[in-house]
């Protein structure tokens, strides 16, 4: 996982911006048809290819961020790739879901995915997509009581996976890019399904007010922080069981520190975190030190459960 802080610096752009500038990322979408609008971004495409070019705090090399969008039923497949001169470096796997359409089998559904989006869906919701209960008002359980009920609905965002496959690219912020470039377009997904040129009175009609239309349809970012076992595998070599914990615990913590960077705070006690894209929910102003990290059980009380 790469934890960096440094800076991004954008390249230049290419084209028109499709995308609103977020964070001073250049972007430019491509969906292979001349005649298109060019700020167009629907999930009617079958694919939407997102290119952005910037360079890298101190390397002074450019690298190049594709984003694929592949919509299906009712969700849309996005995959990254972050490419220095014609070879990947990083890639990343995310999802999108239109939680509406499948609230009466999300579980089921949501299984289908992938493992990593399935324990997501396990974790923190019920058999319908709406937040766990013990998250919204256990006295423990709901942490920092940051996220409630505005979990219930609305798109999700999924981060399946994150990987820097130079190592010599890693811990130089291209793990952070690409995940500032997959909020970007998952925000940009969630504005794509909303209905368009409508009016407060006809959103009020069809959805029955103007809240609960902004309800269904804010979109939310999800992921559970996680490390690839390939990664801490080889310093397992030779190494005690207490150890070996020592080394998850590290590359776990790793994990959490990078994503709370980014503005991701924990959904109650459980292992996922979130992500608000309303610049004025309360997760964006608990500060990384003060989220909510439960009680782990200590190295010795592990190691001797073991024997």
């Amino acid at each position: 996982m790469d934890n960096n802080h440094e800076t991004i610096r954008p390249k230049r752009k290419r084209e028109t911006d499709a995308f609103p500038s977020s964070e001073g990322y250049m972007s430019t979408e491509y969906d292979g048809s001349e005649d298109s609008s060019e700020d167009e971004f629907t999930s009617d495409h079958k694919h939407a290819l997102i290119e952005s070019e910037f360079f890298l705090d101190g390397t002074n090399q450019a690298v190049r961020i594709e984003i694929w969008v592949s919509p299906c039923a009712w969700l849309d497949d996005i995959t990254a790739k972050c490419i220095h001169r014609g070879k990947t470096i990083g890639y990343a796997v995310a999802q999108f879901i239109y939680r509406g359409m499948i609230t009466k089998d999300f579980w089921r559904k949501i299984d289908d995915c992938s493992q990593d989006v399935g324990e997501i869906a396990w974790r923190v919701f019920d058999r319908y997509g709406s937040l766990k209960d013990k998250y919204k008002s256990h006295p423990v359980h709901r942490g920092t009581g940051a996220w409630g009920s505005e979990l219930d609905n609305g798109p999700l965002l999924i981060i399946e996976k994150i990987f820097i496959t130079d190592v010599e690219w890693r811990r130089k912020g291209v793990g952070r890019a690409m995940v500032k470039q997959l909020l970007v377009v998952g925000e940009k997904c969630g504005s794509s399904a909303k209905p368009r040129d409508m009016s407060p009175g006809l959103i009020a009609l069809e959805f029955g007010s103007v809240t609960q239309f902004q309800k269904l349809t804010r979109v939310h970012a999800i992921v559970i922080p996680g490390w690839l076992i390939e990664n801490v595998e080889p310093q397992y070599i030779t190494k005690s069981k207490r150890q070996r914990n020592e080394i998850d615990l590290q590359a776990s913590n790793v994990a959490v520190s990078f994503y709370r960077s980014l503005g991701f705070r924990r959904i109650g006690s459980s292992p996922c975190f979130a992500y608000s894209f309303h610049p004025n929910h309360r997760a964006r102003s608990i500060l990384s030190n003060r989220d909510f990290d439960p009680q782990i059980e200590s190295l010795d009380n592990q190691e001797d459960k073991s024997h």
